[in-house]
């Protein structure tokens, strides 16, 4: 079966379409609702990492909402005093890669502009 498309803005952020440009020409821009407010039953600790997420990645959709509400759970865990165990910072380092947010993306990202 074949790999997914990786969509457009994903490829910019990682430099894929200065390294296969032939690749991303003619593709169109899927963009579709925004990320939107956070869940009403979220405690307030996550909302506030919600928001943070919503201006640290402007790209994240209405599609990405549950890895989204994952993800600030996660770091309102990271930031209570007990502190995330190994396996929830893993998971978390993977998520905030699917969101473009790694270290190698924000230099992508700033090569780019």
């Amino acid at each position: 079966m074949a790999r997914k498309r990786t969509p457009q803005q994903i490829a910019f952020v990682t430099g894929r379409t200065i390294t296969n440009p032939g690749r991303f020409k003619g593709r169109s821009n899927i963009v579709g609702p925004a990320l939107g407010p956070p869940y009403e039953n979220m405690p307030s600790v996550e909302k506030e990492v919600w928001h943070e997420f919503r201006e640290n990645f402007p790209w994240l959709r209405r599609s990405d909402r549950q890895m989204t509400k994952i993800a600030c759970n996660l770091v309102a865990g990271q930031r209570s005093p007990e502190g995330l165990p190994v396996a929830g910072l893993t998971i978390l380092r993977r998520i905030l890669n699917s969101f473009g947010g790694s270290p190698t993306s924000e230099v992508r990202r700033r090569f780019m502009e």
